[in-house]
């Protein structure tokens, strides 16, 4: 077997610049979600697009109570909501937040579960 000689190498530092200007910024939210742990479209949460500095996504029942909320980017809604039956309706979402260099949003809408 041939083996490189010497053992280790060394190169010269590499810097990448990457363009903020070709990097996409969005908002998407789906309309439906179905929580049968299937590993499929099994939590409600909005998807952004660019450098999120500020977040917060709710959700409510019909009767307006707050049913989750949550500021973590990662985390969303899987149907559930402590003491209460969630069953196949329609739900009142809202998000607020904010890109870096950009002006608070918040959007509304609604998301139907599907059981």
């Amino acid at each position: 077997a041939v083996c490189a000689s010497p053992a280790t190498v060394t190169s010269n530092n590499i810097t990448v610049v990457i363009d903020p200007v070709l990097c996409p910024v969005g908002f998407y939210m789906p309309t439906a979600f179905t929580p049968d742990n299937n590993g499929k479209n099994d939590v409600c949460k909005p998807v952004l697009f660019g450098n999120v500095v500020s977040y917060k996504f709710s959700v409510f029942n019909r009767w307006g109570q707050k049913i989750f909320e949550t500021t973590d980017l990662q985390k969303g809604w899987n149907g559930a909501t402590p003491g209460l039956h969630t069953d196949t309706n329609t739900y009142v979402w809202l998000c607020t937040y904010q890109f870096e260099g950009g002006a608070v949003e918040n959007r509304k809408g609604t998301v139907l579960l599907i059981r």
